[in-house]
């Protein structure tokens, strides 16, 4: 997993968690606008039933972004 795409999957770890600050949400938020796949990935990541799992976050966002 690409370095910027690990610190998006950290974001939204503690997006789920609530420990997410104003800046990073704002990188999430600037995140998901820039590409749809992106908005599709979160929500699919939000409605996992094991999203609790950081090591199964990493999973679901290197899945699909290693080969965005």
């Amino acid at each position: 997993m690409s370095e910027e795409n690990l610190k998006i999957a950290d974001i939204i770890f503690a997006y789920i968690k609530g420990t997410i600050t104003d800046r990073e949400l704002g990188e999430l938020t600037a995140w998901m606008d820039a590409a749809e796949d992106h908005r599709e990935l979160f929500q699919q990541i939000m409605t996992s039933a094991s999203y609790q799992n950081k090591e199964t976050v990493y999973q679901n966002f290197s899945k699909t972004q290693d080969v965005v």
